[in-house]
């Protein structure tokens, strides 16, 4: 593997990686894998079953997979069903794996729900499990104090374990040769670090029993956490299992995700859905895939497919084509290419792995070493480099929806060239040229850059003009579009529909948007809130960038002072609340980088009761609210068990706003001083914001959605993840305007209402809540979607 050693760093006022010296580690080969999962292999197989066997048989054979020389098959779960294991599979599973032709120590399964036995008497220690009087790490301990008694045989956790297994490790042994040690089924978890990856294989499946199994499953903690420890980041980390990860307990999930983060994992691969996916894991920064493979048995839900997945080694990254028996009316009953068979897959996906990311960080001394910085008049992006990151001025917390790329090095020159895949760029810049100067200033090192590469490119002639419009237009390239925008004018104009005019324009072209302002800070935020706003098919990958004139959010000593002085000053003159609310909104527009440190030095300076005055500045806008939190002494809002009396003094709408924003950080960050403040605070609201809390935390809980009002279902909206967005949506499918409501406030929904206006019903719903009812209208997350929506609808109409 060939990788370019780069530093991060500052030169031309301008943060960029700088590509120094090549770095050579551990060789990696190309390598390929299949992905199975859910063949639920019968006793006597039905006609239909028995057809898509043996035509997955000749598919295999067709395509000859067994010419890669580096070939591996993982198999998620459930290869029989209902743990009806039988002689009469053996023969399908041999002419299997002869078809396959790879040696069967390249062959791994995990364990489904239907591989181990499902005898009714693990339901009582499932279910204490899933009530949390009892946990997995708790079973464990109890069984290691058996044992020392002599009586760890019988205990309630090798009964979840090494009863449940035997059949599945039985017969990973009798038909891939390969033996589960006492070690690894203690373990649960197993690690192998193969030649050119590592592989670890979790066992879902341990905490599973009904129908009832989604959000319900636990993993064992401590086990998973040792497992993972063995990983070497510099490697490609897999992670297989049955179970997607949105199976696990809510909690439990975050937990997990966050395991996968820290620990560089690439990818995690499942199945159980019994059909195909992709999804990008919620709480992880990295861009961390689950690949779901389909399968199941012949019903309308199943989608029989599995997945071919490629490495690369040369770039870091694996694509993944996807085959589809094509069975039914009209199907040729077959097993077929099909890269359409979700909407997330794409024949020109790429993804990158993980350890390429941190591989970065070798050569950090002598990067820093070789760094010269030299000051010039205008700032130009350094087109040396061939990717950046983020800016700091980001803020992961404004919301883990937002896809960020915020390790992930991305090809300058594929894109410039027209070979990168569909591609927003996000520059967060302080100078309105943005990338079309640097372009233009740099283009002869650029040149130099395509002749060492290999790739061709001609330099256009860069120009800008401007037009009566949000957007200042540059010269289109081979590439696609540059848009620059000023933050400020961003605010007041409609960038969602203007971005889908452009996107339209450019004929799945990338896109580059430069979003600019003096204050780098500033660029930044309105560049996050614009891509926060796109729906997914317009995100695509992200790149973001900062043109940096000077340092921002660094708490200096002068900084600190000048900004303990603005507090001090209002604890001498104890201004009206309005004036004070007022003053403190101005210093955040004149200057955005000491916004986030007004609000701490406030909150933990500022007398009472004026201290309450920075929560009613944050005016409502999460990410400010959530620093306030932070900051302010729990003693201040918490007097004697009773809320202070100076919370009482806010509007309604505030303590409510106030209630909600401490139960999302509280599901963050578990504090008992805050969760006593929650408390306190519910007592004081509407019920209907006591129970969008209570569908938060039990999501599965519908009834109590009926109690929820319109501006509670647009708190839902705006902190549901995906998948608990889709449940809230079809827990209102009596309501479609509260569906609307939710949609117009999630950034999942954008797809889903303008999906369900194709209904007649549906539609006419819409235009009357697009005409009359302008309450709803009127406050709502995706506000610049809300005159695309109308165009739609009256475009249908004609």
């Amino acid at each position: 593997m060939f990788i370019m050693k780069s530093k991060y760093y500052r030169r031309d006022k301008v943060w960029v990686f700088a590509i120094e010296i090549p770095y050579t580690g551990d060789v990696m080969k190309d390598f390929q894998w299949l992905h199975f999962s859910d063949l639920h292999l019968k006793s006597v197989e039905g006609f239909v079953e028995g057809r898509i066997r043996q035509e997955l048989i000749q598919c295999l054979k067709q395509e000859d997979f067994k010419k890669n020389q580096n070939l591996y098959v993982f198999i998620t779960g459930d290869i029989v069903n209902q743990n009806g294991y039988d002689a009469n599979q053996d023969i399908w599973i041999e002419e299997f794996v002869n078809t396959l032709g790879v040696d069967k120590d390249r062959i791994f399964w995990s364990a489904g729900n239907h591989d181990i036995r499902r005898k009714n008497s693990y339901a009582r220690i499932i279910k204490a499990i899933r009530e949390k009087s009892l946990t997995l790490d708790q079973l464990r301990r109890e069984m290691e104090e058996e044992e020392k008694n002599g009586e760890g045989d019988d205990s309630d956790f090798n009964q979840l374990t090494k009863k449940r297994l035997e059949a599945y490790v039985s017969h990973y042994d009798r038909w891939f040769d390969r033996k589960i040690t006492e070690q690894e089924l203690n373990d649960l978890h197993q690690f192998y670090d193969l030649e050119d990856f590592q592989l670890i294989v979790i066992n879902t499946a341990i905490t599973s029993c009904d129908n009832k199994d989604e959000r319900n499953l636990f993993l064992c903690s401590r086990e998973l956490n040792s497992v993972m420890n063995q990983a070497d980041r510099n490697k490609p980390l897999f992670v297989m299992g049955h179970h997607g990860l949105c199976f696990l307990e809510k909690e439990e999930q975050a937990e997990v995700e966050k395991l996968f983060d820290s620990s560089y994992v690439d990818v995690y691969l499942c199945g159980h859905a019994h059909e195909p996916g992709i999804r990008r894991m919620d709480h992880a920064g990295n861009d961390i895939q689950e690949i779901t493979s389909g399968g199941g048995i012949p019903d309308q839900y199943s989608v029989f497919t599995f997945l071919y997945g490629e490495c690369d080694s040369s770039t870091c990254r694996y694509h993944l084509t996807p085959y589809t028996y094509r069975g039914g009316r009209g199907g040729s009953g077959r097993w077929e290419k099909d890269p359409a068979v979700g909407r997330r897959f794409r024949d020109d996906k790429w993804y990158d792995l993980a350890c390429f990311r941190n591989l970065q960080s070798h050569g950090e001394a002598e990067s820093q070493k070789n760094v010269k910085s030299e000051e010039v008049n205008t700032p130009v992006l350094d087109l040396n480099c061939l990717a950046w990151q983020i800016p700091e001025e980001w803020d992961p917390d404004l919301d883990m929806a937002v896809p960020l790329n915020d390790k992930n090095v991305i090809s300058l020159p594929a894109l410039l060239l027209g070979r990168q895949e569909r591609f927003t760029l996000f520059l967060a810049s302080t100078i309105p040229e943005g990338l079309a100067k640097g372009l233009q200033h740099q283009s002869e090192q650029y040149m130099e850059i395509s002749r060492t590469t290999g790739l061709q490119w001609q330099a256009p002639v860069w120009r800008e003009y401007s037009l009566n419009d949000v957007f200042k237009t540059g010269e289109q390239g081979n590439f696609g579009r540059i848009v620059n925008i000023s933050s400020e004018q961003m605010l007041i104009g409609n960038l969602g529909i203007l971005l889908k005019q452009r996107m339209e324009e450019r004929d799945n072209q990338p896109l580059i948007i430069n979003i600019w302002s003096e204050s780098p800070y500033f660029a930044a935020r309105c560049a996050q809130t614009a891509m926060r706003n796109l729906i997914d098919i317009e995100k695509a990958q992200v790149l973001v960038v900062a043109d940096m004139k000077q340092t921002i959010r660094t708490e200096n000593e002068d900084t600190i002072r000048a900004v303990d002085q603005i507090v001090e000053t209002y604890n001498k003159t104890d201004p009206p609340a309005e004036e004070e609310v007022l003053g403190l909104l101005d210093h955040r527009n004149r200057y955005p980088s000491q916004w986030g440190l007004l609000l701490k030095r406030h909150a933990l300076k500022r007398n009472d009761p004026g201290w309450i005055r920075g929560f009613l500045a944050a005016a409502g806008i999460h990410e400010h609210v959530i620093q306030w939190l932070r900051a302010v002494k729990p003693e201040k809002l918490v007097v004697q068990n009773t809320l202070n009396p100076e919370l009482h003094s806010i509007d309604k709408e505030d303590l409510e706003d106030l209630t909600w924003e401490t139960y999302l950080l509280l599901t963050r960050e578990p504090s008992p001083a805050r969760n006593n403040l929650l408390n306190l605070l519910l007592e004081w609201v509407p019920e209907s914001l006591r129970c969008a809390i209570n569908v938060m935390e039990h999501i599965q809980d519908s009834d109590a959605m009926e109690n929820v009002a319109y501006p509670d279902i647009a708190r839902l909206g705006h902190a549901a993840c995906r998948e608990d967005y889709r449940h809230l949506f079809q827990c209102m499918k009596g309501n479609p305007v509260k569906q609307w409501v939710l949609s117009l406030n999630s950034p999942y929904g954008l797809e889903g209402v303008i999906c369900f206006m194709n209904d007649t019903y549906r539609k006419d719903m819409v235009r009357h809540i697009l005409c009359q009812d302008r309450s709803l209208t009127g406050d709502i997350y995706m506000q610049e979607n809300v005159d695309y929506i109308r165009s739609l609808v009256y475009t249908n109409d004609k």
